[in-house]
């Protein structure tokens, strides 16, 4: 965080918005991880199941991030343009 603001102070071309995105940027990933670290604790599993289970956590933020970039369709056609094989591998 120290670090952070120190390199604010002595940024030559400080922009407001790009720093109020950043500074949501990293507020919402703590929240991200202070929520996925609640949950894990309260769920009894084990290290696989944590892993599955935080990876689950995070796509619903992958979506919203897809569609607010206009990415889902273009993932959409891209996976169904695979062959089957390669559909089938990226799923194991």
């Amino acid at each position: 965080m120290i670090g952070s603001v120190v390199y604010s102070y002595f940024d030559m071309a400080y922009d407001t918005i790009g720093y109020a995105w950043l500074s949501l940027n990293t507020s919402l990933f703590a929240l991200n991880v202070l929520y996925e670290k609640h949950a894990v604790v309260t769920v009894d599993q084990t290290a696989v199941g944590i892993s599955c289970y935080q990876n689950l956590l995070s796509l619903p933020l992958l979506v919203a991030g897809c569609i607010h970039s206009g990415e889902l369709g273009l993932a959409y056609d891209t996976w169904f343009n695979l062959s089957m094989q390669l559909q089938v591998r990226s799923n194991t």
